[in-house]
């Protein structure tokens, strides 16, 4: 586990936060086509990835900082808007 996701949230973390990738390939399509084709589920798994990510690397809990936890949060879904805009 790296960054406090596994290394294949890693790797789906890199393939659903690149705004150019608009379609996968067959062997990762079903896994992350429900994500890709639908914006709404595709944002939300990338700030729930990226605020478990970040918490890891400040060491902080959720449930003991639910308060930067919720923080993260909006930082996350704004700079995700921002780059798929």
């Amino acid at each position: 586990m790296t960054n406090g996701i596994s290394a294949k949230e890693t790797k789906e973390l890199e393939i659903l936060d690149n705004p150019s990738v608009q379609f996968t390939a067959p062997a990762t399509a079903g896994l992350l086509l429900p994500f890709i084709m639908n914006p709404n589920k595709r944002r939300d798994r990338v700030v729930k990835l990226r605020v478990k990510m970040r918490m890891a690397e400040e060491g902080l809990d959720e449930k003991t900082n639910w308060q930067r936890y919720y923080q993260l949060i909006q930082e996350e879904e704004r700079r995700f808007d921002d780059r798929f805009k």
